[in-house]
């Protein structure tokens, strides 16, 4: 359980779980379907603007990977507003991976030590999920 918060943590406060988003909402919107009319009648509606529109909020819509991913960032997003900055900034120092600090730089740059820093990282993860029982 804790490795799905510790591995949902790190994607956040890495920006890797907005790039999936983003990805995501790129392949929806380039993904090309073959051409169904084999019998060579007219197509009806192939240049219209507005079915391209539709078409693409609808593929997202009904994405499941898609919603998924938002749903996660929705959770942490929720959970980080909810709390004071001093336990996002360490949570961040800690969990983005493009920084690499380990807890003994985390705890010189929140000013509390290594045990209170991992205690609290504990607690925060165990608030979450009671906030987010969907995850286990």
């Amino acid at each position: 359980m804790a490795d799905k918060i510790d591995k949902l943590f790190t994607e956040y406060f890495s920006g890797e779980l907005e790039k999936e988003i983003s990805f995501r909402k790129f392949e929806l919107r380039t993904a090309h379907s073959t051409d169904e009319n084999i019998g060579g009648g007219r197509a009806e509606n192939v240049n219209n603007e507005k079915t391209k529109v539709e078409g693409v909020i609808i593929k997202e819509d009904e994405d499941q990977e898609l919603k998924m991913m938002q749903k996660r960032y929705k959770a942490v997003h929720d959970f980080i507003v909810d709390n004071d900055l001093e336990l996002i900034n360490m949570l961040d120092y800690y969990y983005d991976k493009r920084k690499k600090y380990v807890w003994k730089k985390v705890s010189g740059l929140v000013f509390k030590s290594e045990r209170q820093c991992k205690y609290d990282r504990d607690r925060a993860k165990y608030r979450f999920l009671l906030k987010n029982t969907w995850i286990g």
